[in-house]
């Protein structure tokens, strides 16, 4: 691809080339958290069950672009070889790329979509979480490896055993991770919690995290059922909220689905309807505000644009 941007005859094919590699920097740029990514990738069937969050092999290549250092490791393995070509090659990535890489001021909510048998990508993040989808095995010619859906925060270790997660139950080629919205993470699976966040989770019930980041971690566990809200600097206690969330989404896992408590949820979502046993191919959101799908009209991902990104600017008063 990099080739083609710098020497393609036709103008139309450089322009081409130019856009997707736009486009994959874009990608990993608000897929990623302090260079550690987990979301559905393709091919690579030999990292299916790896609990490395530094697979993307773009990310060599943003460093290179960026400016900072890369390791001698990476200088012997196969992303050396990408290495040289980007010092062979005209291409950066555009300024905004690469100034939201290191400086996301604002909450976001990206969905990527990849048509042809691909999974969506679907992060709701900031510069103090990501909570990225996990995607979908869509066949053998899809060659799409799903992943659990997981919380990055920052400081936190780089490997998939470091971050709070819901895993499917059963083989990964079954599950349906692209249950992900703005704050809001829901699938048929487990929640994990690693242990230096001292909190165990009890079936049925809402249990409560408070991060060092003066963030708060909501999770709901019934038997095939987890349910992960996350609340950016709040003010309120853990008791208090966890008051709030018993009363007003007692057993989320039977109504199927969630109310945000009023004047603490993102700006204009009060309602998410879901179903957790979506086939392949379906988004697990069934609809945001009782409008089917939300603000992407369908929930067969095959429809999806190839990049759908809401900036979220404001917060609401009890968020900093």
């Amino acid at each position: 691809m990099l080739n083609l941007a710098d020497y393609a005859a036709s103008p139309e094919v450089k322009m081409l080339a130019t856009s997707i590699l736009d486009n994959i920097s874009k990608r990993y740029v608000y897929g990623s958290l302090d260079w550690k990514q987990c979301t559905s990738f393709r091919r690579h069937f030999c990292y299916a069950n790896s609990d490395r969050l530094d697979l993307n092999p773009i990310e060599l290549p943003l460093r290179f672009w960026a400016g900072l250092e890369y390791s001698q490791e990476d200088l012997r393995n196969e992303r050396g070889q990408m290495l040289l070509a980007m010092i062979f090659s005209s291409y950066t990535p555009v300024q905004k790329t690469m100034d939201i890489l290191f400086h996301k001021s604002d909450e976001y909510y990206a969905v990527f979509g990849h048509p042809q048998k691909g999974s969506p990508e679907i992060y709701s993040g900031s510069d103090n979480f990501l909570l990225s989808a996990g995607g979908a095995f869509t066949g053998v010619s899809g060659k799409v490896i799903a992943r659990p859906i997981t919380l990055i925060l920052p400081g936190q270790g780089d490997r998939l055993t470091d971050t709070i997660r819901i895993e499917g139950i059963g083989d990964w080629k079954t599950w349906n991770m692209t249950g992900v919205h703005q704050r809001f993470a829901v699938a048929q699976g487990r929640i994990i919690i690693p242990e230096q966040f001292n909190a165990s989770i009890s079936l049925n019930q809402w249990t409560v995290i408070k991060t060092v980041h003066n963030s708060i971690i909501a999770a709901y566990q019934a038997d095939d059922f987890g349910l992960l809200v996350l609340f950016p600097k709040m003010e309120y206690s853990k008791d208090n909220l966890q008051e709030i969330l018993n009363a007003t989404n007692p057993s989320p896992d039977k109504t199927n689905e969630y109310v945000w408590p009023e004047n603490i949820g993102p700006l204009g979502i009060k309602k998410i309807k879901f179903n957790i046993y979506s086939p392949i191919g379906h988004w697990v959101i069934v609809s945001v505000n009782d409008e089917s799908a939300g603000t992407l009209k369908t929930r067969n991902w095959q429809h999806w644009p190839s990049d759908f990104i809401e900036v979220v600017n404001t917060m609401p008063k009890e968020i900093k």
